[in-house]
């Protein structure tokens, strides 16, 4: 009877738990089954985005344990260019079978990917091993499996973001099947991709920014998360943007609630510290990685990528409209899967964002949350833009998927 009583009370809490978190099972049974699938049925060509470039980082680790300024990539990953190329392009560089020379590869066969911290590249080798030794995989398909790690860990964490805002759980549903179907799910999470993170890192960063705005936990995790993100990818510096924006649109709100209204919280001061804090430090920690990388430089060599160009001012316009329309859309797909499959996920994008501006009152909660995004969306590109110029002297066209 005991027995009996003990696995009625299990089946009851596991019936509990799955009519609770059924959301984040559901999303997490496509990220396992369709974005599984896609992986294993990828062949040795490489993603269009880069993909080649990790693979040089992952395969020096055990004997280098990171990828320098100046460095040529490995010879294997150059033949599997030449034999392999990238999807879908096919091969790229030397012909099959002959000696890799370097002025025929892309970037003049120099690493471009010396700008990263090793940290996403210890995650993905560490996990990849596991996977590979696990189910006896070959090591790149165990490196592109992580992808799901991120995506599944991603998608817990957006859950969490949309049910603090009370969002509903169809809508949560079909949100993440959304994403889950874009273009940006399929070239960060099947291949190996330096933007896995960053949809997880996106909805940590806002759930610790609302934690820290309804005064349920304090500001210092939101900015350690922040450099740590910043540290995984110096582009995330983005998000962090986006966070900060929203802690200051809560700080303005406060006051136009107070100052007009009559109502809501007085204006948080320590919203402005915490404000200058998520810009400067992981802004700082980025620069400092950056002189850590001139100073560890293996060679004076500089990948020449071909994306320089002028800075004008229609290109600084043209930015504005850079990140909303094509961030989810954005790859090499469009060459052999038809622009109308696709291309209404960013309309959706758009109107989403921007639409929601035009229902939220002042009065409304969610207005600081709407307004930040909805800035960071549509200014967060050409304040880029000027940043690399000031920075590097340099420009090239900045890349819509840095909007993800």
């Amino acid at each position: 009877m005991t027995a009996f009583l003990s696995h009625t009370s299990f089946l009851s809490r596991l019936r509990f738990f799955a009519q609770t978190h059924w959301v984040t099972i559901s999303l997490m049974g496509v990220v396992c089954l369709y974005l599984g699938t896609v992986t294993l049925l990828h062949t040795q060509a490489t993603s269009p985005i880069d993909e080649w470039l990790f693979l040089d980082y992952l395969v020096k680790i055990p004997r280098n344990g990171m990828v320098f300024s100046g460095e040529e990539v490995s010879v294997d990953v150059l033949k599997l260019l030449s034999c392999h190329g990238t999807s879908p392009f096919g091969p790229i560089g030397t012909p099959c079978g002959e000696i890799p020379v370097l002025s025929d590869y892309p970037n003049q066969g120099i690493t471009s990917a010396s700008i990263y911290t090793p940290i996403y590249f210890y995650v993905t080798f560490g996990l990849g091993w596991i996977i590979s030794t696990v189910f006896g995989l070959a090591d790149a398909t165990g490196w592109r499996l992580t992808g799901l790690v991120w995506a599944a860990v991603g998608v817990a964490f957006f859950v969490v973001l949309m049910r603090q805002w009370g969002v509903r759980n169809l809508t949560i549903l079909a949100l993440g099947l959304a994403f889950l179907a874009s273009p940006f799910a399929w070239w960060s999470f099947t291949y190996v991709s330096t933007d896995a993170p960053a949809f997880l890192f996106g909805a940590l960063l806002f759930i610790l920014a609302t934690r820290v705005i309804r005064r349920q936990a304090s500001s210092w995790g939101l900015i350690v998360t922040s450099v740590v993100v910043v540290l995984v990818k110096p582009i995330f510096i983005i998000g962090v943007g986006a966070v900060a924006i929203y802690l200051l649109a809560e700080f303005v709100a406060d006051w136009y609630r107070q100052r007009h209204l009559r109502a809501g919280n007085p204006p948080r001061f320590g919203l402005l510290r915490d404000t200058l804090l998520i810009l400067i430090v992981p802004a700082v920690v980025a620069w400092a990685w950056s002189r850590v990388v001139a100073l560890l430089a293996v060679s004076s060599a500089v990948p020449d990528q071909g994306t320089a160009t002028n800075f004008t001012i229609v290109e600084f316009l043209t930015q504005f409209t850079n990140f909303l329309p094509m961030a989810m859309n954005t790859s090499a797909i469009s060459e052999y899967i038809p622009g109308f499959i696709f291309q209404p996920l960013g309309w959706l994008t758009v109107v989403c964002v921007l639409g929601a501006i035009f229902v939220v009152t002042r009065s409304d909660a969610w207005l600081p949350l709407v307004s930040s995004v909805a800035v960071a969306g549509v200014v967060a590109a050409p304040v880029f833009a000027l940043v690399v110029v000031a920075t590097t002297g340099q420009y090239f066209q900045i890349p819509s998927r840095y909007g993800a």
